[in-house]
């Protein structure tokens, strides 16, 4: 919504379009609120940024991208656009991410607003629906395959939609754990989506999911934070996670009695089962097998954590 002209070291804001929610009857700043809240909790801020502003006159194209490029001014658009991503920077950073969207006729032109964010925040990281490759893919609805050479994500909705429906379904709490184990189990962030009420509250409902979720990962939570996909490849309903000399083996669906894995460099020196119970695991130099009585295997996950010797 501004403009940051950068003058003996200060930045000051112009105005450039009156179409922002100061605006509206709610005449409240609240992508400041979200930003002060992240700080006061110690957590990250990032920013979603629609790339595509259907409202402005300069765009060259509506949702479905029909209109002609040719009849409407990108230089003006691209000077716009950039106004609005060095305000998210300079007056609510600093930013963990912006997370661009819907780029459409933009193409490459996202270069230069990358750039500017970058000489305001060097450390910033930039997805790759900005115009240009960024820092990290996205992938929508789905959950995508092992992939630790680039970093990425997969965004998905705990219900049906991108946006709240009334009596929307869902996703179950098996559904949002699973979903989380195959991402991290491919070397992926999860961005699960929940949408606000008109009024402007999260639904009960996914408070409630959303707390479920918390309260497994307050559990198991090592397994997940810090740790990148693998050794193992995801597969048969299992992936794994690996951080140190730690390995954590995800079963979600136990196919067989026994799990047999691919082979490791190094030797388990301890093998334990963090949901509970008990479970065998034999090391050869074909491979790993992991037996795990059917009292102890959890509907969700069982989580199987090896240690293994130190790298000589």
């Amino acid at each position: 919504l501004l403009d940051n002209i950068s003058l003996e070291g200060r930045v000051h804001h112009v105005v450039f379009t009156d179409h922002n929610m100061m605006n509206t009857p709610f005449k409240r700043d609240i992508v400041k609120e979200l930003s002060e809240a992240c700080k006061k909790q110690s957590l990250p801020f990032g920013v979603y940024y629609s790339v595509a502003d259907w409202y402005h006159p300069t765009w060259p194209g509506d949702r479905s991208g029909k209109k002609d490029p040719k009849l409407y001014d990108m230089d003006a658009y691209e000077k716009f656009l950039n106004s609005q991503v060095e305000e998210l920077v300079t007056k609510y950073g600093p930013v963990l991410t912006i997370w661009g969207d819907l780029p459409q006729s933009y193409g490459r032109r996202g270069a230069s607003m990358i750039r500017r964010m970058r000489e305001l925040q060097p450390d910033i990281l930039v997805n790759n629906r900005c115009g240009t490759d960024g820092d990290y893919t996205i992938l929508e609805q789905k959950k995508g395959t092992f992939n630790n050479t680039r970093p990425w994500e997969t965004c998905i909705t705990l219900g049906t939609s991108w946006s709240w429906r009334v009596n929307d379904d869902i996703k179950s709490l098996a559904q949002c754990i699973q979903t989380l184990l195959n991402c991290v189990g491919a070397d992926a962030n999860l961005l699960l989506n929940i949408g606000p009420m008109p009024t402007g509250e999260i639904e009960k409902r996914q408070v409630d999911r959303m707390k479920e979720v918390g309260a497994w990962l307050a559990k198991y939570g090592d397994s997940i934070y810090g740790t990148r996909g693998g050794p193992f490849l995801p597969g048969n309903g299992m992936v794994s996670t690996h951080k140190g000399n730690v390995v954590y083996v995800h079963v979600m669906n136990w196919e067989k009695d026994t799990l047999t894995l691919t082979p490791l460099d190094r030797k388990i020196v301890k093998s334990e089962i963090m949901t509970g119970g008990t479970v065998d695991v034999k090391q050869d130099e074909k491979e790993i097998t992991i037996s795990v009585p059917a009292a102890s295997r959890q509907e969700i996950d069982t989580i199987i954590k090896l240690t293994l010797e130190d790298k000589k």
